[in-house]
């Protein structure tokens, strides 16, 4: 811009003014440009995102419907009081036998059914079934089962692994656990890994595998 001699300089404000409204409006477009860009920038990011993790759910619905439709399949045709009742058929006996030295008194015994997976000693042919138990009578067959199934393994390492079993048992009934047990790493060559946070029933699990001197490891944990 340039100004003749003898022009009055303020005839030059309106063009001055506009120049500047001007400026400001460019200024301010360009501002929203560069929003609306970091705006679709984001946007996009997020679709990315958005595609990527429905590519993910996706396969995970796929496997969620394929293990569904499989096991629709094993209960029309392996159902689990099938299951059950093979395994109480091959362990029953065992499982018996370690119900009855485990609990007492010895008011039930253990037999092949799964609905009623025991029977009262005084009244064999009276079914009895878990919800007619109490919990620590449960939580003693649950452990007879168990046993009785580790006991008849092969070829897998002679382990067993015990977190509080005896939560729900009276104190009687406890130390004829720890006894079992000590029974089973004497006869069976069992290692037994047992976690609790009573610290008495620690105590008296330790007294009981006293006998095995240096090889009997405890080991004290806190948080």
């Amino acid at each position: 811009m340039s100004l003749d001699d003898g022009q009055d300089i303020l005839i030059l404000a309106p063009l001055i003014e506009s120049a500047r409204v001007a400026a400001e409006k460019f200024s301010a477009a360009f501002a929203r440009d560069s929003a609306s860009l970091m705006t679709l920038t984001k946007a996009r990011s997020d679709l990315a995102k958005a595609e990527s993790s429905l590519k993910e759910h996706v396969a995970i619905y796929e496997r969620l419907k394929n293990a569904n439709e499989e096991i629709r399949q094993l209960l029309k045709t392996d159902s689990l009081a099938d299951a059950t009742n093979v395994e109480l058929t091959q362990v029953q006996s065992t499982a018996d036998t370690i119900f009855r030295k485990i609990h007492s008194p010895n008011e039930y015994g253990v037999r092949r059914h799964a609905s009623a997976p025991l029977f009262r000693l005084d009244n064999p042919k009276a079914d009895v079934t878990l919800r007619d138990i109490s919990t620590g009578q449960r939580a003693a067959f649950a452990l007879s089962i168990f046993l009785a199934m580790n006991g008849k393994l092969q070829t897998a390492p002679p382990v067993l692994l015990f977190d509080d079993p005896v939560a729900h048992i009276d104190d009687f009934n406890s130390l004829s656990f720890l006894d079992h047990l000590r029974d089973l790493s004497l006869t069976e060559s069992r290692q037994i890994f047992y976690a609790t946070a009573d610290a008495r029933l620690a105590g008296l699990f330790e007294h009981k595998f006293a006998f095995l001197g240096d090889s009997f490891r405890r080991f004290d944990l806190s948080r």
